[in-house]
């Protein structure tokens, strides 16, 4: 198999679930996504909410997944349905360990809503259109592995939704791993 003949690396998100690179072009970024059964830690913000500059397109190859998206809309200060909006900045190469990943809160809050739930299993496929707001969970009674193309990148503002009480300002760096970890799971 590939991955134990050439021994990648990858990098754990600060969510805890690894991300492997597999090919990046131009056009397009190709990698692996592993969330490990049991608990995993969460070394940021608890804030799983976010978008991508790119459009995105997965397949589950073990494991299950939900994949909410969301609409938001802008609130007052005062709103206690609204969350903190922060902005997502890479400083370098996000797939080198070394490069910091900030967040940086802007000062908008929003409201999100639900607009589409799709509980997935082994072999489904799903996209989500760039800058469409979405979150996975996965059960962490269950390894989950997928496939991910990330293409037709479109410059713009990464965000995230957050959670109130954090720093203005958080960076992180993701840690570097041993790739057979998905030998594991695949």
């Amino acid at each position: 198999m590939w991955i134990a003949e050439r021994k990648p690396r990858c990098l754990k998100h600060p969510h805890g679930f690894y991300v492997m690179l597999l090919k990046r072009s131009v056009d397009e970024q190709w990698r692996l996504h592993l969330w490990p059964n049991g608990h995993r830690e969460i070394t940021g913000m608890p804030a799983r909410i976010h978008l991508h500059d790119t459009h995105v397109s997965s397949r589950i190859l073990t494991g299950a997944l939900t994949n909410i998206q969301y609409t938001s809309t802008p609130v007052t200060s005062d709103c206690p349905s609204g969350k903190p909006v922060y902005e997502v900045i890479y400083d370098g190469n996000r797939y080198a360990q070394k490069t910091a990943n900030t967040l940086r809160k802007s000062e908008v809050r929003e409201a999100v809503s639900e607009t589409d739930r799709l509980n997935l299993e082994v072999g489904d496929f799903y996209c989500i259109e760039r800058y469409t707001l979405h979150e996975a969970l996965v059960p962490t009674d269950v390894a989950t592995c997928t496939l991910v193309c990330m293409h037709e990148h479109a410059d713009g503002i990464v965000k995230l939704m957050g959670v109130d009480g954090y720093p203005d300002e958080i960076s992180f760096l993701r840690t570097d791993h041993d790739g057979s970890v998905f030998l594991e799971y695949l």
